[in-house]
């Protein structure tokens, strides 16, 4: 089976959809599939390395891009197409495309009818209403729900002597949040609290040096640790404070809770229906302006950690909820629905 992704990474795409593409395509290829890449972003052929990438030029149309039947090596056609990307791709091209090629869309809440053989909602906070609609629109084609969300199956889970508060800014941090935290955060103090790790994200690039050598160290005596991103972190992680994306729920199958802020309207409103289905697993602080002051976030960081109700719930019911097979019940589904498509 020839499986053909379409994803990109940087710009106005997080890592949260590199991080599930890659892993999928890795369950893939576990399960026969040979896979390949369309990327206009050269992070993305970067992190996805060493599988095959086509880039696409500036100024070729997403349709152009993938074609009507799926680009391929010598003239064949894919089997199956796999679109993580946001882009409002023309419901008759899909139609056509369909014709030739097993769809699946993943993350297109709005799909149309007969647009998709496969449609994946890779988290849970679309709304209600949303995805009653969309399995109205496209019936036996869902895929939703917690059994879905999908995250690495490696993401480790929180030790019980945990002593860290973690904080995250996704992969990219474009607006540079990681070194306001760390400017209003890294001098508090949080009795009981070990260590304060600050983690930025591969593609994260300072806007000063960082953090700055006059820094001056923590008055309590709290460890400080500026770092590369990487989940072995979590193990560590006594309470997580993260902008809100696929680490939220890499946070939660963790069994980390997480203080969740928001750095757009359309995370807002994500963020604000998973702390509702989740019965506030996940506790949303807002939208990051609605904490604007460094006694706001150190008056939050302190609440959260001392909150040990909640911490006993998520270490619970985060990793029951959240079980991290998501992907291989997405790639198990996809060989179901799409393996037997012509020569698969």
């Amino acid at each position: 089976m020839r499986v053909l992704i379409r994803c990109d990474l940087g710009r106005s795409d997080g890592m949260g959809h590199a991080s599930r593409m890659k892993a999928l395509a890795d369950a893939l290829a576990v399960r026969g599939a040979v896979v390949r890449f369309v990327t206009r972003t050269p992070a993305l052929a970067a992190f996805v390395s060493p599988v095959h990438v086509w880039d696409v030029a500036d100024g070729v149309s997403e349709e152009e891009a993938i074609g009507d039947e799926g680009v391929w090596e010598h003239g064949h056609p894919a089997d199956v197409v796999i679109l993580d990307k946001k882009y409002p791709y023309q419901p008759e091209w899909l139609r056509s495309v369909r014709r030739r090629v097993k769809v699946v869309r993943i993350d297109h809440p709005h799909a149309e009818a007969d647009t998709a053989d496969l449609v994946v909602i890779p988290n849970m906070h679309q709304p209600i209403i949303e995805t009653a609609a969309l399995i109205r629109a496209c019936p036996d084609s869902v895929l939703s729900g917690p059994d879905y969300v999908m995250i690495p199956c490696d993401t480790p889970r929180q030790d019980h002597d945990a002593d860290t508060v973690l904080f995250l800014t996704g992969g990219s941090d474009p607006s540079g949040l990681m070194e306001q935290w760390f400017d209003w955060t890294h001098r508090m103090v949080v009795p009981g609290c070990q260590s304060f790790v600050y983690a930025r994200g591969r593609m994260a690039a300072g806007h000063t040096p960082w953090p700055p050598s006059s820094w001056g160290g923590n008055p309590a005596g709290h460890d400080i640790q500026v770092c590369q991103f990487n989940r072995a972190l979590y193990r560590r992680a006594r309470l997580a404070v993260s902008l809100f994306g696929g680490t939220t729920y890499e946070l939660l199958h963790a069994g980390v809770p997480t203080l969740s802020v928001a750095q757009t309207g359309e995370n807002l409103r994500g963020q604000l229906e998973l702390a509702r289905c989740t019965r506030n697993l996940v506790v949303s602080c807002g939208h990051v302006r609605d904490v604007a002051s460094p006694d706001d976030w150190r008056q939050m960081v302190r609440c959260g950690w001392d909150d040990t109700d909640w911490h006993g719930r998520v270490r619970q019911e985060g990793p029951t909820l959240i079980d991290g097979q998501g992907i291989a019940r997405v790639a198990d589904e996809i060989v179901r629905r799409c393996g037997s498509w012509r020569g698969g």
